[in-house]
């Protein structure tokens, strides 16, 4: 996705955060495997050539984990390799709510700080304790 990772912001009530954080990251929105059995959304095993990345089943995600009020995404980009990474402005999220791949691109979010080229989320949790 991008080197500046795209951000999320969540306003939490009355859950721990660190274990909101984990929840997202590391399950509903990382490359593993549910508790369920179900694949989570970046799982290579769910993702095909050119699939594009919609912001509404990231949203989704985000609004299941019990004590989420308000989901907002501030950053969906890209990093292109020998660019500058994108700035989180405002119009760093596609108007149409999707994050466009070429016929021969995956998307990935591995959470790797060693390797950000290949998927970074940040989250941004206000409330909570």
């Amino acid at each position: 996705m991008a080197d500046k990772p795209s951000v999320l912001f969540l306003c939490v009530h009355n859950a721990g955060r660190s274990q909101m954080a984990a929840a997202l990251l590391t399950h509903l929105l990382g490359t593993g495997v549910l508790p369920d059995g179900s694949l989570a959304m970046f799982n290579p095993d769910r993702l095909t050539f050119g699939q594009a990345v919609y912001l509404s089943p990231i949203i989704a995600a985000a609004q299941s984990v019990p004590g989420v009020l308000e989901v907002q995404v501030t950053r969906l980009a890209r990093l292109v390799l020998g660019r500058p990474p994108p700035r989180a402005t405002p119009d760093r999220v596609p108007g149409n709510g999707m994050l466009t791949l070429g016929a021969s691109e995956i998307a990935r979010l591995d959470q790797n700080p060693n390797a950000p080229g290949n998927g970074r989320l940040t989250l941004l949790l206000r409330g909570g304790r």
